[in-house]
């Protein structure tokens, strides 16, 4: 592996890496697991340090912060022993000063544990994975949660979706998470999805999974002579692996081409992103139109149902009639309209019944609708 240094636009020579892995590059974190792992396993073997039952959690770790757990010194040391002669086989060294041992115990005591020749400095309390732990296992989630407050109302002055703000799906998060407006926007059975989505300015997890496996599926698509190509031809012929199954009812729910067809013909991933974008929004546009109509459709129905009596009782096909001059919403409105007057004949005292069932109707739309948008209480 070479590097190179760029300085004023200038590279220097290629310098081969011996040693380490390059800040930021994609097999680092990959080489860094390979050797992390070698610790953690070993650790593992001891079979000594803390346990929940029978589940050993002698050392949780994330990145390279590592955390040793064990219910006396001698414990203690013997892991440290092991992290030590890990590391030394490695050609690492771990710097003691940015190491704490904290005690967490009701009853007040000192020992000493050392890593390599170094001691490991005892403290009251030290910061792991950004909390704050004490020796009275109680942790800072509540400055944490403050300092989270802090950052999002500092982003309030120039908005959240303005250039130097944060995106829609962060603003969701954070939303979600700290200031608990879901709580207030979102009610399955009172307020309609793609209202809630487009106040938050994501997508539904539904849609980015489904989004995700049929963009893997163009990908596999692309090149017939690769190994996972084959894989997938023969997973199409079986018809029963657990993945093919998924691909096969997500072609299924956008309308999109039998996996059959997709592995006949040549595929273009570029081509097949856009056809998969363009049947999964027509797909969710039609299902929150319908939604949008069915949460007011039972107020709807039912005085359209009285409406639709009353005229059929005075004159039959009159109702038809005004369905099909696209007189009805006009009647609804206005049943002194002259258009209305004038299309269906009807006497005085049939108007003004008219009119109450359709003031009725309105009422009973602005009572639902406010009903809808009102927050729980």
């Amino acid at each position: 592996m070479f590097i190179q240094v760029k300085y004023n636009n200038s590279l220097s020579g290629e310098v081969k890496v011996t040693q380490g892995v390059r800040q930021g590059a994609k097999l680092s974190t990959m080489l860094y697991k390979r050797y992390n792992n070698n610790i953690l396993k070993a650790l593992e073997r001891s079979e000594i340090g803390a346990e929940i039952g029978n589940i050993k959690v002698m050392a949780p770790t994330c990145a390279d912060d590592i955390a040793v757990l064990a219910e006396n010194q001698h414990e203690v040391q013997a892991l440290l022993d092991i992290v030590e002669n890990c590391t030394k086989r490695g050609l690492v060294t771990i710097n003691p000063n940015k190491s704490d041992l904290v005690l967490i115990t009701k009853c007040h005591c000192n020992f000493s544990v050392y890593l390599g020749k170094d001691e490991i400095t005892q403290k009251s309390e030290t910061k792991h994975l950004g909390l704050i732990r004490n020796s009275k296992n109680k942790l800072n989630t509540e400055d944490r949660l403050k300092l989270a407050r802090k950052i999002l109302y500092a982003l309030l002055g120039p908005g959240l979706h303005a250039r130097k703000g944060m995106s829609p799906i962060v603003a969701y998060k954070n939303m979600e998470n700290i200031c608990h407006t879901t709580s207030i926007i979102w009610n399955r059975n009172r307020t309609a999805n793609i209202a809630t989505y487009s106040l938050l300015g994501v997508e539904p997890v539904e849609v980015v999974v489904d989004r995700l496996i049929l963009t893997f599926l163009g990908n596999l698509l692309h090149n017939k002579e690769t190994l996972e190509f084959k894989i997938l031809e023969r997973m199409a012929k079986r018809n029963g692996q657990s993945y093919i199954i998924k691909v096969i009812q997500r072609l299924e729910k956008y309308g999109l081409p039998e996996i059959e067809t997709l592995l006949e013909n040549e595929s273009d991933t570029l081509k097949w992103k856009k056809t998969v974008k363009k049947h999964i929004i027509h797909y969710w546009d039609v299902k929150w139109q319908e939604e949008k109509q069915q949460k007011l459709e039972d107020v709807r129905r039912k005085h359209l149902n009285t409406l639709k009596c009353y005229i059929e009782n005075i004159k039959k096909g009159t109702y038809k009639d005004l369905e099909k001059d696209g007189l009805l919403m006009k009647l609804i409105l206005d049943s002194t309209c002259e258009s209305v007057r004038t299309s269906i004949h009807l006497k005085k005292d049939n108007y003004t019944d008219i009119e109450q069932i359709t003031r009725t109707f309105c009422y009973g739309l602005h009572v639902r609708r406010t009903y809808l948008l009102k927050d729980e209480t």
